[in-house]
């Protein structure tokens, strides 16, 4: 790798995969300090190092195409071959998700040489791909919010492992951090609590941290977010917490409760305590089944993927 170093994109005009290309390039120039460009072109036969990347679809017949039925690519969408030789590498991959992954072994492999104080990359061929179509990593923001700063670098961390699922638990009885449009006390007020437990996972050991604690994404920095993963092929699963795990938005609207602890009442809280509150959404009730369609509703236009986590646990029949 030099300042001559160019990357020859060999493949038909493809907006989404030229975007995988500029990000990977863009990341590259930050570490390196080098110009690399980026050409639509196939590579010259000598004279230029550089990098050829070229996505195509596999033969017919090919025998690895293996269809996992969870609407996530196959084995066959994210392999790729890489080959490294003295003047080129050569990164072939049957689909954007292949390349995108050849791309981070790419990087991987770059490092800078002691003797020569030069980036290379070791010559070596590379045959690669998943072994799950499944890969996936949790976040739990319903009991301590990180902002979207931090979401984003949790997802190119899962990019960088190849990772392609995000589930991202976004409600608990301790915490609301979805807007909901229709309902705008669930982060008004289910989005808050008064204080945290601090100091062990077990109430007779804890304490109460009385500084407020609040946090919500709206659905424009979802929205963002969901973007920002698909572009590094990833899928976010969100996670809210039904019929159990309801307390933050039984804060705000009591009356969607059934149990005689969530009987309406100002007196209501987002409890500060760790562990299941008791909260249960009254699924015998109409008013809280239009409430659980309209929530659902709007999470099925902000998240594309095919599955809402419901949670579904510690709910006492």
């Amino acid at each position: 790798f030099g300042p001559e170093t160019t990357v020859f994109l060999a493949s038909p005009p493809d907006p989404e995969l030229d975007g995988v290309v500029e990000r990977w390039a863009e990341e590259v120039r930050r570490l390196t300090g080098l110009p690399l460009r980026v050409s639509r072109t196939d590579p010259p036969d000598e004279g230029n190092r550089g990098i050829s990347i070229r996505v195509s679809p596999p033969p017919q017949g090919y025998v690895r195409a293996i269809p996992t039925g969870t609407g996530l690519p196959g084995v066959q969408a994210e392999e790729y071959r890489l080959r490294v030789s003295p003047d080129l590498v050569e990164l072939q991959a049957p689909a954007n998700a292949g390349a995108f992954y050849g791309l981070g072994t790419l990087q991987q492999l770059l490092h800078l040489a002691e003797s020569s104080a030069e980036w290379q990359v070791p010559a070596i061929k590379v045959e690669d791909r998943p072994r799950f179509s499944y890969r996936g990593m949790h976040l739990d923001v319903g009991r301590h919010f990180f902002p979207v700063s931090f979401i984003k670098r949790y997802i190119d961390l899962m990019a960088s492992y190849k990772m392609n699922v995000f589930h991202w638990h976004l409600t608990d009885d301790q915490g609301w951090r979805i807007e909901i449009q229709q309902y705008p006390r669930l982060t008004e007020v289910g989005g808050r609590r008064r204080g945290t437990q601090v100091g062990s996972l077990y109430t007779r050991y804890a304490t109460i941290d009385p500084t407020p604690y609040e946090g919500w994404y709206t659905q424009r920095q979802v929205r963002e977010i969901v973007d920002y993963a698909a572009a590094r092929h990833i899928t976010i699963v969100p996670e809210i917490g039904l019929p159990g795990h309801f307390s933050a938005a039984l804060a705000a609207y009591p009356h969607l409760g059934c149990t005689s602890a969530w009987k309406p009442t100002a007196s209501l809280a987002v409890p500060q305590r760790w562990g299941g509150a008791g909260g249960v959404a009254c699924v015998g009730n109409p008013q809280t089944l239009a409430f659980l369609r309209d929530v659902l509703n709007e999470l099925c236009i902000l998240f594309p993927g095919r599955w809402i986590h419901l949670g579904g646990d510690q709910v006492k029949t």
